[in-house]
């Protein structure tokens, strides 16, 4: 049988405490495990300045500790677009998010996309 042709994505919102780094978000989603070579794209916004974004794909950093942006309040796919890359079949990707001022909670939308290469 041939491989997916379908694209998969997950949109969260998730409130990230004051100094405080999120665990793995993607967890048992999806989109945790890439099943076959896939494009993959993720845009966020914060309602806040100072939370960063960490992602792995698998031990390769793709995102390293980058501010989201905190302009705008839904995902705009031009404005809120930070990083697109390819990923291997098997590859597991960790994303993580952590609030850098330690004033309050901060909401953060973010949005991933998986599609066949």
């Amino acid at each position: 049988m041939g491989g997916s042709t379908m694209t998969t994505f997950t949109t969260e919102q998730v409130n990230v405490p004051a100094s405080a780094t999120t665990t793995n978000l993607l967890s048992g989603d999806l989109t945790e495990f890439m099943p076959v070579l896939s494009e993959v794209n993720v845009w966020a916004v914060a309602s806040a300045a100072n939370v960063n974004m960490i992602l792995l794909a698998d031990s390769d950093v793709v995102i390293n500790d980058q501010e989201i942006t905190s302009i705008g309040t839904s995902i705009n796919n031009v404005d809120h677009l930070i990083a697109t890359f390819l990923a291997a079949a098997q590859t597991r990707l960790s994303l993580k998010l952590r609030e850098t001022a330690g004033t309050g909670t901060q909401d953060v939308l973010i949005k991933l996309t998986v599609e066949p290469a």
